[in-house]
């Protein structure tokens, strides 16, 4: 479950020991995560409300997946952004009716990673059913869940 701080219990001088891998106290954490030392308990507190963005192509099935996917990401804690802004996960949920559509669903997979390295992309639907190696093997894909995994999204 995404929750709004994770709470990472350390030492003050740990925390301040000039260890690249943590942050000094009031400062960002790399990505932009805001970051501070809790005054009276040596806790560092990350907020960590992680931006999700949906595509959707295709069929009306797809559209109302799509809106059942974030409507429970969203009670799971996830912020959903239009993905042209960018955000820390996509969910695509594709279509293959055709060799169009096909394409498509591999281009937009192309655009968010180039639009977003950082960012975890998801792939499901139709063509991530028929054509889940082809899916994984695009530079960026996280994960395809075909139709048969479709529950483990959420």
């Amino acid at each position: 479950m995404v929750q709004d701080y994770i709470i990472i219990q350390v030492i003050t001088d740990v925390m301040n020991s000039g260890d690249p891998r943590l942050p000094m106290a009031d400062t960002p954490w790399p990505g932009g995560v805001a970051c501070h030392l809790h005054p009276f308990t040596s806790v560092i507190i990350l907020n960590t409300v992680m931006k999700i963005a949906f595509v959707t192509l295709g069929c009306k099935l797809n559209y109302a997946e799509t809106s059942t996917y974030e409507r429970e990401l969203l009670k799971e804690g996830f912020e959903a952004v239009p993905w042209s802004k960018g955000a820390d996960v996509f969910l695509v949920n594709t279509c293959t009716v055709t060799e169009h559509s096909d394409k498509k669903s591999r281009n937009i997979s192309r655009k968010l990673h180039s639009q977003c390295p950082e960012a975890k992309i998801f792939v499901t639907g139709c063509y991530a059913q028929l054509k889940k190696a082809e899916i994984e093997a695009i530079d960026g894909v996280t994960e395809v869940f075909g139709a048969t995994e479709k529950s483990r999204i959420v």
